[in-house]
C-alpha cells in the first residue's frame, strides 16, 4: 500500500532499554526478532478484519523488517499475489489501498488502521515475550559455543 503510516506504542521505551543493554552483536538480531513478532500480531488482526470476497487481499498481507533499519516493520500487501476474479486478473497490491481508504465510488473498509489501534497492548505483550524467547535462545547458543 502506498500510504505510509508511522505508529508509536507506549511502553516501547522499556523494551528499547532492555535491548540496548545487550552486547552490540546481539542488538540488531534482538530488534529484528522483537519487531517482527509485533508486526505479525498486527498483520494477523488485519487479516481478520478483511471482508472476504476472493481471499486475495487476505492472502497478500505480509510483514517485512528491513535489514538496514531493524526498528521498523512494514505491514502491507506482498507483490505478485494475484488471481483471476470475474474473468479479470487482479493484483492485491493494486486494490488494497482502495479497500482501506475507499474511492470516489466505494466506501472505505479499513482493516489495517483498526488492527493497529486495537492491537497495541497485545503487540507490546508479544514483543516482551519475544524478547524473553530471544534471550533464552541466545543464552543457550552461547552456552553451546555457537553464534553469539
Amino acid at each position: 500500500m502506498s500510504a505510509d503510516v508511522s505508529i508509536k506504542f507506549h511502553g516501547m521505551r522499556d523494551l528499547d532499554r532492555a535491548i540496548q543493554r545487550l552486547p552490540e552483536e546481539l542488538q540488531k538480531r534482538a530488534y529484528r526478532s522483537v519487531i517482527s513478532t509485533g508486526a505479525r500480531v498486527i498483520a494477523k488482526n488485519a487479516k481478520k478484519r478483511i471482508k472476504n470476497d476472493s481471499g486475495l487481499l487476505k492472502k497478500s498481507i505480509d510483514i517485512k523488517v528491513p535489514r538496514k533499519n531493524t526498528r521498523v516493520a512494514i505491514i502491507g500487501t506482498r507483490r505478485g499475489v494475484g488471481a483471476v476474479v470475474n474473468g479479470r486478473q487482479k493484483w492485491a497490491v493494486n486494490y488494497a489501498k482502495n479497500v482501506e481508504f475507499g474511492t470516489s465510488n466505494t466506501q472505505a473498509q479499513p482493516f489495517l488502521r483498526p488492527a493497529i489501534d486495537s492491537s497495541a497492548s497485545e503487540v507490546l505483550q508479544k514483543m516482551t515475550a519475544g524478547l524473553s524467547r530471544f534471550l533464552t535462545r541466545a543464552a543457550a547458543s552461547v552456552k553451546r559455543g555457537g553464534r553469539k
